[in-house]
């Protein structure tokens, strides 16, 4: 290869990471404005929204999660496991019912996921090489499921955030009898927080710790 094309071909991918790196950026900004924005509205944008505000409302006002008898009215139905509404409850006693907490909580939920993304990522990339991160990262962030589900009160980013972490824990490190048990607790949590999550992300780290 002549010195010409060498030197073409130095251009090109540089070029090529400073439009990668270009729409990566963009693309956070996007999550971040859409987040922002759902943040400060103050009505449901989502079906499930006022049911598990309500249910947060109920429990810290002492009333039970899971009504005994639903053949009267109140006709309530609670569908979900307890720990994202229960995590709700106590924000709702201290600061009043509000749509912002819920969704708050979701918001950060889906940047900590995102995060541990990007640092499964580097376990397996390049060391010192932030664009395999970032890309993964970002990429996820803008799914539009993720991006429209992300700062809703709902339950989903807290307990795939649990998922993720619980993977990072044991890619880590799976050697270590301390994080087995660290990483089960976190797949617990998942499943506490939504049922589904108790499958995938388990099944995952036990196939790569019995892996390794």
């Amino acid at each position: 290869m002549k010195y010409v094309e060498k030197l073409f071909l130095k251009d090109l991918r540089f070029l090529t990471r400073i439009v990668l790196y270009f729409f990566l950026i963009l693309g956070l900004l996007i999550f971040l404005v859409h987040g922002l924005i759902v943040l400060g509205f103050q009505y449901p944008l989502d079906y499930g929204e006022g049911p598990l505000l309500n249910q947060a409302l109920r429990l810290a006002q002492g009333e039970p999660l899971y009504p005994e008898k639903i053949e009267s009215p109140p006709y309530l139905i609670s569908n979900y496991p307890p720990l994202y509404v229960l995590l709700n409850a106590a924000l709702v006693a201290l600061f009043g019912p509000s749509l912002v907490l819920g969704r708050l909580v979701s918001f950060l939920s889906t940047l900590g996921a995102a995060l541990m993304i990007a640092q499964i990522i580097r376990h397996f990339s390049k060391e010192n090489d932030i664009l395999p991160m970032l890309t993964g990262a970002s990429l996820f962030l803008i799914i539009p499921y993720v991006l429209e589900w992300s700062p809703l009160f709902r339950i989903d980013m807290l307990g795939l955030f649990f998922s993720l972490a619980g993977l990072y824990v044991l890619i880590r490190d799976s050697q270590r009898n301390r994080n087995i048990y660290f990483a089960a607790g976190l797949f617990i949590l998942a499943a506490y927080t939504r049922q589904s999550f108790g499958l995938a992300a388990p099944l995952a780290g036990m196939v790569f710790t019995f892996s390794k």
